[in-house]
């Protein structure tokens, strides 16, 4: 057994030179970088005290660089926790380190409801890839948006969404609310392009300058996945509301794509 230095801090016996949760600090060093002796990662990232420490992050703080990404998920995926710059996503999408671990029912045939939707990866309109596994877990419903850059409906919605009215929409406000403060994930999936052709970056890029919403990803579908045969597309816009952990709660009707808002607004509570 290992020998410790004794010393009493406010009527408590400390011991300074061991290291009883095992972080690879002393008890000496937790006093001096303000962590707690006995939690071996005390701001809960993901990485132990003495880790963050070699490697410059702040142990007391989940997220050093202020990025929205915790140091723990930086460091799995790979990017800088000390550069706000360097982050996971340009666009701020959440992301979930633990996607790996749910069962992915691929992209054949059609979802049915209470089924997860199939993994894909595509660009946003910032050109990074955006693996769509990562809405997933995060504690709040994902409404898929399928668009196409040609439809009218299509851009009206997206105005709405981004703080213009629209006839018969004043009562779905909490939804839009919601997306601003994180409490839905609403996701723009554009399907065609102004000539019905497959969008690319150009496409998303010109989507993105016309309806700037930075809570809003837009990604494209692309001749790899298609997205608008696998959710069976009607019409345009339709929407597809996912659960927390991306299953199916509501889609289109034969005759309307607002089914999915209501469904919105009860997961939300506003359905008085």
């Amino acid at each position: 057994m290992s020998k410790c230095s004794l010393l009493f801090v406010t009527g408590a016996l400390v011991l300074l030179g061991c290291d009883p949760d095992d972080d690879g600090l002393s008890n000496s060093k937790e006093k001096k970088y303000g962590t707690d002796p006995e939690v071996a990662d005390t701001d809960g990232d993901g990485i132990l005290d003495g880790e963050e420490v070699d490697i410059g992050t702040d142990p007391t703080l989940l997220d050093t660089d202020g990025d929205t990404y915790t140091d723990g998920e930086e460091v799995d995926f790979g990017t800088d926790p000390l550069d706000e710059e360097d982050r996971i996503y340009i666009g701020y999408w959440p992301y979930n380190p633990d996607k790996d671990e749910l069962a992915d029912p691929g992209l054949d045939g059609h979802p049915a409801l209470g089924e997860r939707i199939g993994r894909f990866v595509t660009i946003d309109q910032f050109g990074e890839e955006v693996d769509f596994y990562d809405f997933a877990n995060q504690g709040v419903p994902v409404m898929v948006d399928i668009s196409a850059q040609w439809c009218p409906p299509c851009k009206q919605l997206a105005k709405w969404l981004d703080g213009d009215p629209m006839a018969g929409m004043s009562i779905y406000e909490p939804i839009r609310v919601a997306v601003d403060e994180g409490e839905l994930i609403w996701i723009t999936v554009m399907g065609e392009n102004n000539t019905g052709a497959y969008p690319t970056l150009a496409t998303l890029e010109w989507w993105y300058n016309q309806y700037p919403n930075p809570n809003v990803p837009i990604l494209a579908e692309t001749s790899e996945h298609d997205l608008v045969g696998y959710f069976n597309v009607p019409f345009w816009p339709s929407l597809y509301l996912l659960d927390g952990d991306l299953e199916l709660v509501r889609g289109p009707s034969n005759d309307s794509w607002l089914p999915a808002m209501n469904e919105a607004m009860i997961l939300l509570g506003e359905d008085e």
